[in-house]
């Protein structure tokens, strides 16, 4: 299942991070929901991962809207 993915191979070389939290309510909360109103200057690409599941991670493409 989903859940029962490996973590990626170079997960092991990923020791210093920084919690991205802009935009974010509720950050580091236990609440029941935690909104994220994506900045302009968001990178293009974030990383998730569970503090309570080590096995519950992902990661978050930002891209713009295309013109209407």
């Amino acid at each position: 299942s989903a859940w029962d993915r490996p973590l990626p191979q170079n997960a092991a070389a990923v020791t210093n991070y920084a919690a991205y939290t802009a935009g974010v309510t509720n950050a580091g909360s236990e609440a029941a929901v935690i909104l994220w109103t994506i900045p302009a200057d968001a990178p293009d690409q974030l990383y998730y991962q569970s503090e309570s599941d080590p096995l519950f991670w992902g990661q978050i493409i930002v891209a713009d809207l295309p013109a209407a």
